[in-house]
């Protein structure tokens, strides 16, 4: 979900394994300030879940939040 500059996401990870089947872990969520969030492909790539750049606070399962700087969803800084 995005609000102007400002988007909001939820996260989980599955597997699935024949004799398991379908298992999820790594529930998360975070939110994004993105950078230059008028161009066209800030647009594009965010619509397929890949912002071209962002800061993001994000926390996945028990861990504390942490401060991201990423790039095509690649980690450039993380506190």
């Amino acid at each position: 979900m995005n609000v102007g500059p400002l988007g909001g996401y939820v996260r989980g990870d599955r597997h699935y394994s024949p004799s398991n089947d379908a298992s999820f872990d790594n529930f998360g969520g975070g939110v994004r300030l993105l950078i230059q969030p008028n161009s066209l492909a800030v647009g594009t790539a965010s619509a397929l879940g890949h912002p071209p750049a962002h800061i993001e606070l994000e926390s996945v399962g028990c861990a504390p939040v942490q401060l991201n700087g990423e790039v095509y969803n690649a980690g450039v800084i993380s506190h």
